[in-house]
């Protein structure tokens, strides 16, 4: 009974016929990057390119990417023609390109290609398409023209000649090792010849027949062994023994008649041919005389692309490279290919399924498949095939495989639990019909069976095991309520893991029948990495290690529960891992959603990672898919079927090959280099150059590397460093197509690129290194500083000389200069000797002057006594005016004088200061005219400054004229022009500027007295106005000219308004003052001045006398001073630093300062005002000036202090004149008003709380205020009841005591004497 389920099993299965083709392509198509998709030829140079011909341009493979030479009529130097029929290499290094219309050879140094004239008989250019083309032993280059002649490149004269014309076009050609040159045409069977075409003759079979004369020869094939393939167009491959001369038809195909267009024949190694023909490929086995073929498949992505097979090459490494008509390029990388891969293709045996889910081992050495999309296969490993266990049609998605016996548990998506009997084919199943005892779910993701023979079952909504007795599922309480369970596993120990989809993973303790729960922290490194966990494993070594969707993989630490994490940190591809399997040789492959990776649990680290670039079927895997066989070969599932591979054979295959590694392309700024271009840095092409030299604008550059092996890409394992700029070794990026430095600083550098240590060839690790040097800009350059040395070393000389000539030129300015302050110094000395006299003079004129004023202003006086008096006034006068004179000229030279401008009547002080000058005229006999002009002239002048002017030049004509003196007066433009002309000793013209100079006289013959500063300072102050004095070029007579502009707005703007000492205006407010109560101090160290003004002041006012300022400060402290008169000049303590004290010592701040001084500049009067003056009068003065200058002060403080003590609301503050009085008197009222309303509160408190004694309080309160203490706190008192009643919200009766009075009718009483109202009335108002 057995025995017959067995076979109705068998029946249901299907029977396997054979076994699936093991043959995998890769495909490089125009999608790829190939040019075009019909390959016509293939061969790879000495460097290890690949170079594709094709029907659109020439192609150059670096195992990366494609460089495509095509026709550009731009270029001179480029492919003529696009359509390539054949390449061969000479030995030359170059590459011969036949194309459809010409020859062309390509130069790797330079990239460049040049054309091949080829020439018939009667000299015409041969444009014909070039149909092979083939290299000999000797280097020599056979060229054959389709329909035409061969010729042939000799290497030894470099040039190319005809050497054949055959009867019939040649349809191919071959040298073989010996020299001898094989070739046939279309039929006519095989020829050869032996000495390059001087004979040529057939070939004949051991019968003496020729060899196929009515087929076509299309490809020969030469073999190490004396024999020759031949390819035919319809009868396949025939194999011609050199020796023997026989020839046999090689078998390809099960119908020896069929038809066989061959055209490419390749011995791949001496047991095997690969034939391409029209219709796929045929391998051929020479010693076993097997064949397969092999074709393109729609349902196979690995099989050949397309069938028509143009062209094949083997690579140095052992790959296979195919040419086809319109599938472009297949490449087969070795006959056994590292992994087998299964999936589904046109083969009923094969894969159909892509999702792969489950592996589990079968009883009879088979495996079940189980997948997500097409249900249960089995797997014969030993013949590759399937069989769908059509059963599985009804639970398609397996999610869990377990063999219990013969039974095998079947876990499935949505469909529970399917037990099938192997042996009997019987099928029970399980599912969730809401019972006891049954599934929590129907979607059930894992089955285990423990040691013990308990079957645990893995739930979305849990974890259940299963009761053989009873037939039922019972729950584990721990694991349930939604805990969707990934895997289980049981370790060596018996402990139960369970790994779940958010719950961590648990752990069962069976010897304590405890659970644990392990989850994620994220404050502890040490916890789980992440909560879904997909799989736990248990390696050889014991130990656990847990798989995780998202945070990589771990290994469980027994001895402190922790775990030791490794992800993409450690190398990882991907953090989402699927499976873990050990292999033989405790190596750790690792599943993942980025590929396969090889870990080395003894290292920690990853080993290495393939992915489909390894040609894999996909880079991402399933969950669970993995399982090891007894024989070592490990399988795992993804998503695009299953692969397998022996990890042993896959680590131990070690390849002789090392692959070349170069730069493949070069580009600065984004832009292409071309060899030899202009400003192109590349002399030879950068596969071949050394070193490069790059200008400073060109430290920007790209390049492109590979690593010459196809079999093993490597480029992608690459390191590079760019050597005085990179600081380590950088990683090739996989998705990046160029390595880029920007703004790489000038000097030398070298770029080294190379593989990493280890990696799998056996020879010496290949290494590339370009030097490159970035120049320096030419402000930077050698060149450069040779330039900027000589430039210093010149501008060194020229420094020298300038030093020099500036020494020279220096001491000559210092002589110079030297002169000049030697002048400078004496004109200096004139001016301040005749300025000091000025001072002396003015004080003892003043003395003088004062006591004629006081005579002359008495009537009753003698007259001959008055006239002599006003003689002596009038010299006097006369003195004071040369003083003032000298001192205005001072004051020019110091540019301390301005004037004050307004608009007068020129006319009328011309005609004025004329009239005054014209009785002295008469005297001296001599003619003086006026010729004023017509109407009045007004303009903007200082009415003295320009009376002086004039002064000065009517008197030096009247002084230094014969006969006549004119002047006139006139307008010319904006301005007006006053002209002095007499008929003296006329000025000779080189004098007549120098005139001008201070204290300068021009000598004549009759001299006369005089200053020398009449001239100069008539000329400063035109100047000032704006206007020029000089000499008319008049050679007849001494012509003055002085032009003045009628109107100076800009003037008018900054003219300063005048001084204090120039109004002598001030009335007299002397008047029945009681002036007598004042006291006046005089502080003078000139005995006679002090003596003068105590005479003048002593009428009206108490006298108090000084020398000096420190006598005067003694005085202030023992009386009471109303005002204080102070010369500036004096010893000890002149009179601006004892204005300065008097002025900020609270005691007597209070005090008019009125500053005597004969300096008259504008400085000294600004210090005295700075230092708190309240005037300030020049000497000599007049005493009535004198006198209303005190009275006013006075007069000042009366009227501040009668405001002030009438009305109620000015506040005392208004009494200070300086900033000391101000805060003594804040200070004053805040004390008040603090004890304003204590009746006891008395003087003597408020002078202890400014520290002042009675006495000097007492004089400081009737200085600033005009009154005693007591009347001032009255007072206070008195200001502060009008504000409050003023307010209106107080009675009067409150006010009266609020303000410190004890009785309201002694307030009302003081109220209305002091304010002329009672407080009631005021109250009112």
């Amino acid at each position: 009974m057995g025995k017959f389920y067995s076979l109705v099993f068998v029946l249901c299965c299907g029977v396997f016929l054979g076994r699936a083709q093991s043959i995998h392509f890769d495909r490089l198509d125009i999608n790829d990057g190939l040019s075009q998709n019909t390959v016509t030829s293939i061969i790879q140079d000495d460097k290890g390119f690949m170079w594709f011909g094709t029907k659109d341009g020439l192609c150059r493979y670096d195992g990366k990417s494609f460089k495509t030479f095509m026709h550009d009529p731009r270029l001179t130097t480029g492919l003529g023609n696009s359509l390539i029929k054949c390449l061969v290499q000479d030995h030359d290094h170059r590459i011969w390109v036949g194309t459809d219309s010409g020859l062309y050879i390509y130069d790797p140094e330079t990239e460049n290609f040049s054309g091949v004239p080829l020439y018939a008989a009667d000299g015409k250019p041969i444009t014909k398409p070039i149909s092979i083309l083939d290299c000999d032993r000797e280097g020599r280059v056979w060229i054959v023209v389709e329909n035409s002649d061969v010729f042939c490149y000799d290497p030894q004269t470099r040039g190319v000649e005809c050497r054949y014309k055959p009867r019939k076009p040649l349809r191919s050609l071959a040298s073989d090792k010996n020299g001898v040159i094989w070739f046939a045409g279309y039929g006519g069977g095989l020829y050869c010849t032996e000495d390059l075409f001087q004979n040529v003759k057939p070939f004949l079979d051991a019968d003496g027949q020729e060899i196929y004369p009515k087929d076509i020869i299309s490809f020969i094939c030469l073999s190490d062994y004396n024999e020759m393939y031949l390819g035919l167009e319809e009868h396949g491959v025939a194999k011609v023994d050199l020796v023997a001369g026989t020839v046999t038809r090689l078998r390809l195909s099960d119908n020896p008649d069929a038809p066989l267009f061959v055209r490419h024949i390749l011995p791949y190694s001496p047991d095997e041919l690969w034939i391409g023909t029209e219709s796929g490929i045929v391998v051929y086995n020479i010693r076993t005389r097997r064949y397969q073929h092999l074709k393109s498949s729609p349902y196979d992505p690995y099989s050949l692309s397309d069938n028509a097979v143009y062209s094949l090459c083997k690579d140095r490494e052992g790959g296979l490279w195919i040419g086809s008509f319109f599938g472009g390029i297949n490449y087969l990388p070795q006959r056994n290919s590292d992994f087998e891969k299964y999936y589904h293709t046109d083969d009923p045996h094969s894969l159909r399924g892509r999702r792969v889910r489950e592996i589990c081992p079968g009883s009879d050495g088979r495996l079940w498949i189980g997948t997500e999309d097409a249900g249960l296969y089995t797997f014969d490993p030993a013949n590759g095939s399937f069989r769908f266990f059509s059963p599985s049609r009804e639970f398609t998605n397996v999610h869990g495989l377990l063999m219990d016996g013969d039974d095998l548990w079947v876990s499935t998506f949505a469909k529970g639990i399917w037990v099938i009997d192997t042996r009997t084919g019987r099928i029970r199943k399980y599912d969730n019909d809401n019972k006891p005892g049954r599934l929590f779910s129907n979607y059930v993701f894992a089955l285990y069976k423990t040691n013990g023979g308990r079957i645990y079952v893995g739930t979305m909504h849990g974890l259940q095991y299963y009761n053989r007795e009873t037939d039922r599922f019972l729950h584990v309480p721990e694991i349930n309520g939604g805990k969707m369970v990934h895997d289980i596993r049981e370790d060596s120990d018996g402990n139960l893991w369970v790994g779940t989809s958010s719950n961590g993973v648990y752990r069962y303790d069976a010897r304590n029948d405890a659970w644990t729960q392990f989850l994620h922290d994220g404050d502890d490194p040490n916890s789980l990495p992440y909560d879904n966990v997909t799989s736990v494993f248990e390696d050889s070594n014991r130990r656990i290690w847990l798989t995780t969707e998202g945070s990589g993989f771990c290994r469980f630490d027994p001895a402190g529960n922790k775990f030791v994490r490794y992800s993409t940190f450690n190398g990882m591809p991907s953090d989402v891992v699927f499976q873990i399997i050990e292999d033989d040789q405790g190596f750790f492959w690792i599943t993942t959603d980025r590929g396969l990776a090889l870990f080395d649990p003894r290292a920690g680290s990853v080993r290495q990672v393939y992915t489909v670039t390894d040609r894999l079927l996909s880079n991402q895997f399933n969950y669970k898919s993995g399982y090891k066989s007894p024989d070592g070969t490990i399988y795992f599932g993804c998503i695009e079927g299953l692969i397998s591979f022996n990890p042993e054979t896959l680590l131990g295959r070690k390849t002789d090959y090392v692959p070349p590694i170069y730069i493949t392309d070069f580009s600065l700024l984004d832009e292409k280099v071309l060899v030899g271009g202009r400003n192109s840095p590349l002399r030879r092409s950068i596969i071949c150059s050394d070193s490069i030299r790059l200008k400073h604008n060109q430290n920007s550059l790209t390049l492109q590397i590979a690593a010459l092996s196809y079999r093993e890409p490597q480029t992608n394992r690459l390191l590079y460093k760019l050597e005085g700029f990179d600081d380590k070794w950088r990683q090739y990026t996989p998705g990046s197509a160029t390595i880029t430095y920007s703004k790489i600083p000038y000097g030398k550098y070298n770029f080294r690129v190379r593989l990493p240590a280890g990696s799998g060839n056996a020879g010496a690790e290949p290494e590339k290194r370009l030097f490159i040097e970035v120049s320096p800009p030419f402000y930077l350059s050698v060149t450069a500083y040779v330039v900027y040395g000589l430039l210093a070393l010149g501008a060194l000389v020229l420094i020298r000389i300038y030093h020099t000539r500036r020494n020279v030129r220096r001491q000559q300015q210092h002589i110079q200069a030297f002169e000049r302050e030697k002048e400078r110094e004496l004109y200096n000395a004139k001016i301040s000797f005749f300025t000091n006299i000025a001072h002396e003079i003015r004080t003892p004129l003043t003395l003088i002057k004062g006591p004629l004023e006081n005579i002359l202003g008495k009537q009753t006086m003698d007259r001959s006594i008055a006239e002599d008096l006003i003689v002596m006034d009038r010299n006097t006068n006369r003195l004071l005016d040369l003083t003032n004179q000298l001192l205005d000229f001072q004051k020019i030279e110091k540019e301390r004088l301005s004037l004050n401008l307004a608009r007068q009547n020129v006319t009328d002080i011309v005609e004025e200061t004329f009239y005054r000058f014209s009785s002295s005229a008469k005297q001296q006999h001599k003619t003086f005219e006026l010729e004023p002009g017509e109407g009045e002239i007004y303009a903007q002048v200082d009415r003295e400054a320009f009376i002086k002017i004039l002064s000065n030049l009517m008197n030096n004509a009247l002084k230094y004229s014969e006969t006549m003196i004119r002047v006139g007066l006139s307008v010319v433009d904006d301005a007006f022009r006053v002209t002095v002309t007499n008929d003296g000793e006329v000025v000779p013209p080189e004098m007549r500027e120098p005139i001008f100079a201070p204290f300068f006289r021009h000598a004549r013959k009759d001299e006369s007295t005089g200053t020398g500063i009449g001239l100069a300072l008539s000329r400063s102050l035109a100047e000032l106005h704006g206007g020029t004095l000089a000499m008319d070029a008049d050679t007849e007579l001494n012509v003055f000219v002085l032009t003045i502009p009628l109107c100076r707005q800009a003037a008018e703007d900054s003219v300063e308004t005048a001084s204090a000492e120039d109004s002598e205006s001030i009335p007299d407010e002397r008047g029945d003052l009681g002036w007598e109560a004042y006291s006046v101090l005089i502080v003078e160290d000139n005995p006679e001045m002090c003596a003068f003004i105590r005479r003048q002041v002593s009428e009206s006012y108490s006298v108090l006398t000084a020398g000096n300022g420190v006598e005067a400060l003694e005085l202030l402290e023992k009386n009471y001073v109303n005002v204080i008169i102070s010369d500036i000049m004096m010893p000890k303590m002149d009179g601006i630093e004892f204005c300065r004290q008097v002025k900020t010592d609270l005691r007597y701040s209070h005090i008019p300062l009125i500053l005597l001084s004969a300096k008259t500049n504008l400085h000294s009067k600004i210090s005295g005002m700075d230092a708190g003056a309240d005037a300030y009068v020049e000497k000599p003065f007049s005493s009535d000036y004198l006198l209303s200058v005190i009275a006013n002060l006075i007069k000042s403080r009366q009227t501040l202090s009668e405001a002030f003590s009438k009305n109620p609301l000015v506040l005392a503050n208004t009494m200070a004149t300086s900033s000391v009085d101000t805060d003594f008197i804040v200070r004053l009222q805040e004390i008040i008003q603090a004890n304003l309303s204590d009746p006891e509160f008395k003087i003597n408190d408020i002078a202890e709380m400014v520290h002042m004694s009675r006495a000097s309080f007492y004089r400081k309160i009737k200085g600033v205020l005009d009154m005693t203490p007591n009347d001032y706190l009255r007072l206070e008192r008195l200001k502060t009841a009008a504000r409050l009643l003023r307010d209106k919200r107080y009675h009067i009766n409150e006010v009266c005591y609020m303000v410190g009075f004890s009785s309201t009718s002694y307030f009302a009483k003081c109220f209305q004497k002091q304010f002329g109202v009672l407080p009631k009335k005021y109250a009112s108002e």
